[in-house]
Order: structure tokens, then C-alpha cells, then sequence
């Protein structure tokens, strides 16, 4: 390919490169996922209705949560946790990543716990 034609074909690569969008996502909410044959999926999302919210909760073993974004997302995550006392075990975590409410449900992340 002559210089010209290579100097063309990226000027016209960089024009049409297209734009990054950026910008930080906060969860609209915490959900619990219901069965709900009616539903989407046979599932249904709801309100959480927790006496302390999941940002100002001491978590110990088996505690889970649900954070709604309300709308469709894609990209980086990224978050922070802070140990209380003495840390003398490893923090073990699981992150789902559910883009529709099966993915979210109590079946997708362990089948032996329940069957709608």
C-alpha cells in the first residue's frame, strides 16, 4: 500500500473512531428476587426492605445481597471494603454479574437451593 492511501485509510479510521462514554453507576437499590410465574423469566425482583442499609452493614459468613442499577450497564466495576478488628482469615467473595433476573435468582447461583 502506497503512503497516501495509508494516510487516507487512518485518517478515516480515526474519524470514525466513535466515542467513549464514561461515567460512575450507583446501584438505584437493593432487590430481592421472588418467583413469580406472571413474571419475566418466572421472576421478579423486589424492594428490599432492610432495617440497615447494605452500605452501613457488618457482613460475616454467608451474607448475600442483590444491588439493582436500574437500567442495562456494561463496563468496569470496581469497589472498596474495610476489615473491623482483627482480620485472620481470607475474605472469600462471589460476584454475579446478572444482566436479567434469572442470573440474579436463587436458582442460577445455587440450582440445590431452589426449584420454581
Amino acid at each position: 500500500m502506497n503512503p497516501d492511501k495509508q494516510n487516507l485509510f487512518l485518517q478515516r479510521a480515526e474519524e470514525d473512531r466513535p466515542k467513549l462514554i464514561q461515567k460512575v453507576c450507583y446501584p438505584k437499590g437493593e432487590v430481592v428476587a421472588q418467583t413469580s410465574p406472571a413474571d419475566f423469566q418466572g421472576w421478579r425482583m423486589d424492594v428490599a426492605h432492610e432495617s440497615v442499609p447494605y452500605t452501613e452493614r457488618k457482613w460475616n459468613t454467608s451474607g448475600s445481597f442483590i444491588l439493582d442499577f436500574g437500567e442495562h450497564i456494561v463496563g468496569h466495576f470496581q469497589f472498596s471494603m474495610f476489615a473491623e478488628g482483627v482480620v485472620d482469615a481470607p475474605v472469600r467473595l462471589r460476584l454475579i454479574f446478572g444482566e436479567v433476573p434469572y442470573y440474579s435468582s436463587p436458582t442460577a447461583i445455587n440450582p440445590n437451593v431452589f426449584q420454581p
